[in-house]
């Protein structure tokens, strides 16, 4: 071999394709009003991403009566949204969210990056 031997890895790249977690989240607990107001509704929620070819990110909300129930793993949740918006349906104005941002790169690791999120809701004086 000499004073400088040659090698040789097949890890360029495999790692990243192979032991890295491709996917990550990012959740939000949102409270719809606060303790002296009444929920009217929940209006769109939108994001401002950058999420390159290949990328993506998908949403997923949880509603609940508490906190608790908002961020239960075992409660139902709707979504997948993607383009940047959803529009909660009547059935789910309890007073809170929890929002579930999955970010997942692309196969060579081009990651998705979330900028800011914006949850409308309308509340009127009165709740308990």
């Amino acid at each position: 071999l000499g004073d400088l031997p040659y090698t040789y890895s097949d890890f360029t790249g495999h790692i990243l394709r192979s032991f890295t977690n491709r996917e990550g989240h990012y959740r939000v607990l949102v409270q719809g009003c606060p303790d002296s107001y009444e929920l009217i509704a929940w209006g769109d929620v939108t994001w401002d991403a950058d999420v390159p070819e290949g990328a993506e990110i998908e949403v997923f909300a949880r509603f609940g009566s508490t906190a608790l129930e908002a961020q239960n793993p075992m409660a139902d949740q709707e979504g997948p949204f993607e383009d940047g918006l959803f529009t909660p349906s009547p059935n789910e104005w309890r007073n809170y969210v929890q929002l579930d941002f999955r970010l997942v790169a692309d196969i060579d690791g081009a990651k998705p990056s979330l900028y800011s999120i914006d949850v409308v809701r309308m509340c009127a004086p009165g709740g308990g």
